[in-house]
């Protein structure tokens, strides 16, 4: 018997204790080829995938486990996308970024969710991207069946 995904959200993060004190929230594993703190190998990683995405201006990105959303900012800031939806199952973790993307003047929309329950309603988006947070999505199909369903036809 395959044991049903869990429906609670994921217990919260403590982001300070990684990010040695900066004023930064960054939780994903990061790209530690040239970085030597915690804070750049994560932003390196949020901008090797938003190269790997081929990111640009007035892309509409859906973002997958935003986490605290140091990733948002960055892909808003660096790569000029047009507008990012972000979704993750922790309602702390979408609070403090709702917050911290208010606090710096940028409008993404992002909200409770998960990955299997992306809409496919509004405008297409140009890319779907999960930084570092693809294992966390139980079923796995279930999230590619929705980030297809919401891409545009030369998406990625």
């Amino acid at each position: 018997m395959v044991p049903l995904p869990s429906t609670r959200p994921p217990p919260d993060l403590d982001t300070s204790l990684l990010n040695g004190g900066e004023d930064t929230a960054w939780a994903n594993l990061g790209d530690w080829q040239q970085a030597d703190t915690y804070p750049e190998a994560a932003r390196h990683l949020a901008l090797r995938l938003g190269r790997a995405a081929e990111l640009g201006p007035g892309h509409r990105v859906l973002d997958v486990g935003v986490g605290d959303g140091e990733q948002i900012r960055l892909w808003l800031e660096h790569f000029g996308v047009a507008s990012v939806e972000g979704v993750d199952r922790n309602p702390q973790a979408v609070r403090r970024c709702q917050v911290a993307l208010a606090r710096a003047g940028l409008d993404a929309q992002v909200r409770v969710g998960d990955g299997a329950d992306v809409p496919a309603a509004g405008p297409p988006r140009d890319r779907v991207l999960a930084l570092d947070a693809a294992y966390h999505l139980d079923p796995r199909a279930a999230f590619f069946q929705a980030a297809y369903r919401t891409l545009r036809s030369a998406g990625r």
